[in-house]
């Protein structure tokens, strides 16, 4: 085992081999290269040369064992390249994000000493800390158990202590995750107190973020479930920021590329399986947005929903095990609904158009029936769940039910624009994470976003006209 120093050079440059001058802010070669230049951080990587003089020295008959390479080779291209299109997606946006600086606010804010706008000092853990002493939020655990209450805490009983700790920037494994953390503990901080000072670091710290996020992709943890988390949080924070029109979106199909990368089986447990479980409603959205199926649609996702259910329910929780079935059967059919629009936008004359309308019509039956079910359910028990505690009512289901009822306008939607020939007129689908919390129905000690990831995304999304 040899510790193997990398080349100082910036990522990019290293990645095509070339040498980097390093310059400030960014190098020649990106300049060039018409890319932002990512930064420069010195690292080693620890990597045993026994495997490569193995190979150096192999007999013929190794034959064999090559033959069987090409799967595992393609398997790892593919990880690969998911982590390329995310890391490209990610220097994008720290570019915007750099020009936004530069065009907003020259210098940077007097807590952080040697702001440059390549963010080539790191993330800024003295920023993070005098940030925690000042907000109401210090940790993520926290923070995300005040954006989601409701949702949070139905689903306690089904998350691992991993995944509930609470974790301060500064002592996450990885400084992607400190950033991200950091940024979205800022930006809330900054909307709860209506401070624009605040607001201002918050995009400084998503700038630093993003730009660890990279570093990040680059690294051996680059599909870990670590990386997830981070590329959530940076999600989480454009649906509060909103920097752009659509950047959530960017940021969740990042999710979405990872965890297939990782496979259903990289989600059975620990973190992973808590990301899963409490973001699934948001890539639901971003399938909308995207205009095509949603990919926890397919066969060995939907095995992975109700195999962690199964085993959920085997361990018991008294009466919040109860929910998990039928909410696991409502996920069933909202996640087909990204798929049926985008069909009902392509599909042409004839029998394609009567079978898509039959499909349409059995998927809404069932949410009927589904959300008859959660009615009877309340009506039987009240839900209950405690908190620090205290035992309060469980509005988790009846946000869920609140959801099944807006799939079903939305399907009502899509069968009113439906034409005499099978098609359909012109329409768009309305998501409110692109419109603001403004855009979601008001509910008494509910966030919007808490609202959005109860229903499993369905709660303010509607079909109206237009292209």
């Amino acid at each position: 085992m040899v510790g193997v120093p990398h080349s100082t050079g910036c990522p990019l440059c290293r990645e095509r081999r070339i040498k980097c001058d390093k310059a400030t802010p960014s190098c020649t070669q990106c300049r060039k290269y018409g890319r932002p230049c990512p930064g420069y951080t010195r690292t080693f990587r620890f990597q045993d040369e026994g495997p490569g003089l193995e190979r150096r020295h192999a007999s013929s008959a190794s034959t064999t064992s090559e033959q069987n390479r090409p799967t595992s080779n393609a398997a790892s291209d593919a990880a690969a390249a998911a982590a390329a299109v995310v890391r490209d997606n990610a220097l994008a946006m720290m570019h915007r994000e750099q020009v936004h600086a530069q065009q907003t606010q020259p210098q940077a804010p007097s807590n952080i000493e040697d702001f440059s706008f390549g963010f080539n000092s790191g993330f800024d853990a003295s920023l993070s800390h005098s940030m925690q002493a000042t907000h109401p939020v210090a940790d993520i655990n926290t923070l995300i158990r005040t954006i989601f209450h409701t949702h949070y805490h139905h689903n306690l009983f089904r998350l691992s202590p991993e995944t509930i700790t609470s974790t301060h920037p500064e002592e996450s494994r990885y400084q992607f995750q400190a950033a991200s953390t950091a940024c979205l503990i800022s930006i809330y901080s900054a909307h709860a107190s209506n401070d624009p000072s605040r607001l201002k670091t918050s995009r400084y710290l998503y700038a630093q973020a993003l730009r660890e996020v990279v570093a990040g992709l680059y690294s051996e943890a680059a599909l870990s479930a670590d990386m997830l988390s981070a590329i959530m949080n940076l999600a989480l924070f454009e649906m509060f920021a909103r920097t752009s029109p659509g950047a959530w979106a960017v940021h969740v199909d990042g999710v979405r590329r990872l965890m297939r990368s990782r496979g259903a089986e990289g989600h059975m447990g620990g973190l992973a399986k808590g990301n899963f479980l409490l973001f699934r409603g948001f890539l639901v959205l971003a399938a909308f947005e995207q205009e095509g199926r949603c990919f926890l649609e397919e066969e060995e996702w939907r095995a992975l929903g109700w195999g962690v259910a199964r085993e959920d329910l085997a361990r018991g929780a008294g009466g919040m095990a109860r929910w998990v079935d039928v909410e696991e059967r409502v996920f069933g059919e909202v996640v087909r609904l990204p798929g049926l629009v985008g069909e009902a936008r392509q599909v042409g004359r004839g029998g394609e158009g009567e079978r898509l309308g039959r499909e349409i019509r059995r998927v809404r039956q069932r949410l009927v029936q589904l959300g008859t079910e959660l009615q009877a359910g309340m009506e039987a028990q009240t839900p209950r769940v405690r908190v620090a505690g205290v035992t309060m009512p469980d509005r988790a289901p009846w946000l869920l039910l609140q959801g099944v009822e807006s799939a079903v306008a939305l399907l009502d939607g899509l069968l009113a624009r439906r034409r005499s020939d099978g098609r359909f007129r012109p329409f768009r689908v309305a998501c409110a994470l692109n419109e603001g919390p403004a855009a979601m129905p008001h509910i008494e000690g509910i966030t919007w976003l808490d609202q959005v990831a109860s229903s499993f995304g369905m709660i303010g999304v509607m079909v109206v006209d237009g292209q």
